[in-house]
């Protein structure tokens, strides 16, 4: 999830799969991947793939899921549900929803998830006019333009949101629905980096409503992801991607410590819930809420959202037993080079 946006306050495959997904997580710069790459892992079909995720039978199944689950069932499971959530029961509604990961999609030149943010506009009956104006941005409502522009920057420079914009949008929207699109934002993120990590192509039998498999399920909790060799960087090799040009000024001790004070001093860009809001949360939820400011926040306005956010990222913990260490360096660089005090 982007905290920046909203506080400024304080087998041989296996293995690299288990690589690839943790970086299409976090990869920044995800244009050096274009959509009309070949597929990079083998799938499945969704017969295969359903007897994976412990059930006999399904719907198809889309291609990302099709590809992961052989390695992290319960985190295809989590995905799954979070995918169907943000496409069918968004607080924001199917329409503004849809909007808003198109321009997400558009932003990070992902094909697939355009494909299917548009698809999901002709389910709710959105003609090729209302699809036009969205392709063009022109003849755009104000809130369509006020979003689409938000989920644009969030894309590209979430760092580079002020104050003041926040604070338009927070009138204009009000905190719930803020906090929505910025979940609804995050998620497209999240989805976009697998998407051109793995080079996703639209299904050749056609795009997929979406599919729900809870994951706080029985069913979801006995799914387990198959043995796995310990990792070793010998059996890995050069990974050879393209050099990027970071430009990370070093900062000082006493520079990093002066920083560090501003942002806690800092005011909440989203006002804090009122503690009635946290005090119907379930326990595990409540604790954290009261420890962390952005967590508040989330939870306090989109509670569902963000507890089932947590669940699947808890399911990927759990299945792809990243080493702690490279972990944390990996989140390191990736908020360093996000620009993200956090």
């Amino acid at each position: 999830m982007n905290a920046c946006s909203l506080n400024q306050n304080a087998t041989h495959r296996t293995s690299n799969m288990r690589i690839l997904v943790a970086l299409s997580v976090l990869l920044f710069a995800p244009f050096a991947v274009h959509a009309d790459d070949a597929a990079r892992l083998p799938t499945k079909t969704s017969a295969e793939t359903w007897k994976l995720l412990g059930r006999e039978d399904g719907p198809k199944l889309p291609i990302w899921a099709r590809a992961l689950a052989p390695s992290m069932p319960r985190t295809v499971a989590g995905m799954l549900h979070l995918d169907h959530f943000h496409r069918e029961a968004n607080p924001l509604g199917p329409v503004a929803a849809a909007k808003l990961r198109w321009a997400v999609a558009d932003a990070m030149r992902c094909a697939y998830a355009k494909q299917y943010a548009e698809f999901d506009l002709r389910r709710a009956k959105i003609g090729d006019a209302e699809l036009d104006h969205l392709r063009s941005g022109k003849s755009l409502s104000a809130d369509d333009v006020a979003m689409t522009a938000y989920a644009r920057k969030a894309a590209l420079a979430a760092s580079t949101l002020t104050d003041e914009e926040m604070d338009l949008l927070l009138k204009r929207f009000g905190p719930e629905k803020l906090v929505a699109m910025v979940h609804t934002a995050a998620f497209a993120n999240f989805e976009n980096r697998i998407f051109l990590a793995i080079g996703t192509k639209a299904e050749s039998e056609g795009l997929i409503p979406p599919i729900d498999y809870p994951i706080g399920s029985e069913e979801a909790k006995k799914l387990q992801a198959p043995p796995r060799e310990p990792w070793s960087p010998d059996k890995v090799g050069s990974v050879g991607l393209s050099k990027l040009e970071l430009n990370w000024r070093p900062k000082s001790a006493d520079e990093l410590k002066v920083l560090l004070e501003k942002q806690k001093a800092r005011q909440s860009r989203i006002p804090l819930p009122d503690l009635e809001r946290i005090a119907k949360l379930p326990a595990a939820a409540k604790d954290q809420a009261t420890r962390v400011v952005w967590t508040r926040v989330m939870t306090g306005y989109q509670p569902q959202m963000t507890m089932d956010w947590f669940d699947m990222l808890r399911a990927y913990q759990q299945e792809a037993k990243l080493d702690r260490s490279l972990s944390q360096l990996m989140f390191w660089v990736i908020t360093r080079g996000n620009e993200c005090f956090y």
